[in-house]
């Protein structure tokens, strides 16, 4: 459920930028194109460094609370992480910037569906 609202609200965002900004439509045109590729990859990656998040709800794994945080967004903050220091280091750091649009949404959705965790899972 993280993946498929993170992926449709950063489509919209990419949007939402895209309508904004136009510059000319071949350029905006291979903008937009660029930013759904790397859309689609970003969140294919994330997705899969959140699968140790599915041990979450076993029940051997409940006794530290430390290691069930550390399964649940180990992989995604790792991720984001890596994005931020290759764009920091990119030359056209303004366009990389927008890049960071899913890794943030699937951070947020994912923070929303931890705290939502039914109580026998977060107990």
């Amino acid at each position: 459920m993280t993946l498929f609202l993170s992926f449709v609200l950063s489509g919209f965002f990419f949007l939402i930028y895209y309508s904004a900004s136009n510059p000319g439509f071949e350029q905006g045109q291979g903008l937009f194109i660029i930013f759904g590729v790397a859309e689609i990859f970003q969140h294919l990656f994330l997705f899969l460094s959140a699968l140790p998040a599915l041990s979450v709800g076993k029940q051997i794994n409940f006794t530290d609370k430390a290691g069930k945080l550390v399964r649940y967004f180990g992989g995604p903050v790792a991720f984001t992480i890596l994005s931020i220091l290759i764009i920091i280091k990119a030359d056209w750091f303004d366009e990389l910037l927008l890049l960071l649009i899913p890794n943030f949404t699937f951070l947020i959705l994912h923070i929303l569906f931890y705290i939502k965790l039914p109580k026998e899972f977060s107990e």
